[in-house]
């Protein structure tokens, strides 16, 4: 008997004791399924407001002491032809920071590129550019018109028992049923789920980002439609009015976690050695909604 109860002392220590990777959380879980696949996307909370979103192997964002991170992986070479793989994380506030100073530096060449081009008489005031080919003949190349997109309500629906929005994302003047649907929850029992979920696919300093033009649109459009409350399911519409299933909330509730899910990565980089790693830090738009609209 004595043996049993040091044993269950022991246990109780390992899980709940001094190791904060092994601790036991009682939590909160969210998942998302992709494309039908389950736990594609998967969120952590603690009652002190840490979380973490999990986007497949060490992609994602951690919460930590009200601080956003990036998480990501690199490689790291271990000799000349062999290779592993180490998470490695830095402050959101410090990736954009570089991001947004490497887009103003890309801003300032092309404006003063298509400056010389004026010049030059290569870009005339309409837009339209004046390629001269070997043989001495000229080319002209008109630029493709640049599609603005709205976001409206188009009903109601309940998903997984709980009711929402639907909004939909499509260009302003095409008559055809297709772009994005959302249905957007306002329950604010899932408005951490939101703030995540809209960090991680449409966040609007990203969008800020673009060049002007279609792409920087249709990112604030998806920016404001993310805006409109937590996604419980995301469909992308075809030309014919088909629907396919991108994204849907299959879960939320209480769930028990190792202290692990939402602890830092050993390698968390500074804004001084966040250049080393800031391309695998950088958002990404493997899960962007952007990609299954047609413009």
């Amino acid at each position: 008997m004595k043996r049993l109860i040091l044993a269950a002392i022991l246990l109780g220590t390992a899980g709940c004791g001094g190791d904060p990777a092994t601790r036991v959380i009682d939590g909160i879980e969210a998942s998302y399924s992709k494309e039908g696949r389950l736990d594609a996307i998967t969120i952590n909370f603690d009652d002190d407001g840490n979380a973490r979103l999990w986007a497949g192997k060490r992609r994602g964002i951690i919460v930590r002491d009200g601080q956003d991170y990036l998480m990501n992986e690199r490689r790291v070479a271990i000799d000349k032809t062999k290779y592993k793989m180490e998470p490695v994380a830095a402050l959101r506030g410090d990736v954009m920071a570089a991001l947004s100073a490497l887009a103003d530096a890309q801003r300032k060449r092309v404006e003063q590129a298509e400056a010389a081009a004026k010049a030059s008489g290569e870009l005339r005031p309409d837009g339209t550019r004046v390629v001269r080919l070997y043989d001495g003949r000229e080319m002209l190349i008109t630029p493709p018109p640049v599609v603005t997109f709205q976001v409206v309500p188009v009903g109601t629906e309940e998903v997984g028992g709980r009711s929402g929005k639907v909004w939909r994302l499509s260009a302003v003047g095409d008559p055809r049923p297709n772009g994005l649907e959302a249905v957007m929850s306002s329950d604010p029992e899932l408005a951490q789920v939101g703030r995540l979920i809209r960090m991680h696919m449409a966040p609007a300093d990203v969008a800020a980002l673009e060049p002007e033009g279609t792409r920087r649109n249709l990112a604030k459009a998806a920016a404001e439609l993310f805006g409109k409350g937590t996604l419980l399911r995301l469909s992308v519409r075809g030309e014919a009015g088909q629907t396919m299933e991108l994204y849907r909330l299959q879960r939320f509730g209480p769930a028990s976690f190792r202290g692990a899910v939402l602890m830092l990565p050993a390698t968390v980089r500074d804004r001084k050695t966040l250049r080393e790693d800031l391309k695998v830090l950088t958002p990404v738009e493997d899960d962007s909604p952007m990609r299954g609209v047609r413009h």
